[in-house]
């Protein structure tokens, strides 16, 4: 069984790249609106360091137990938003 940090950290990688692809896709479809309402170029920032905090808070300050939990939450929370969204 792997290390639940190791599992967190890869999880979180391709959830964030995954993030990113849908943000600059929403982006170039909807540029008009960007231009108009600047919201979604300014959370960009935000998500990074977000992103950046939390991997440092997962990996440091989290027991193995807890980082576990929170993934499974994660994950769950994203399958019914998938499942019913």
């Amino acid at each position: 069984m792997s290390n639940p940090k190791t599992t967190a950290a890869t999880t979180t990688f391709f959830i964030f790249s995954n993030s990113l692809a849908g943000i600059f896709s929403r982006i170039n479809k909807i540029i008009p609106a960007i231009l108009e309402n600047q919201i979604i170029i300014t959370l960009i920032p935000v998500v990074v360091v977000a992103a950046l905090i939390g991997g440092h808070i997962g990996s440091r300050k989290l027991s193995q137990e807890n980082v576990r939990k929170i993934i499974g939450i994660i994950l769950i929370s994203i399958g019914l938003l998938l499942i019913f969204y």
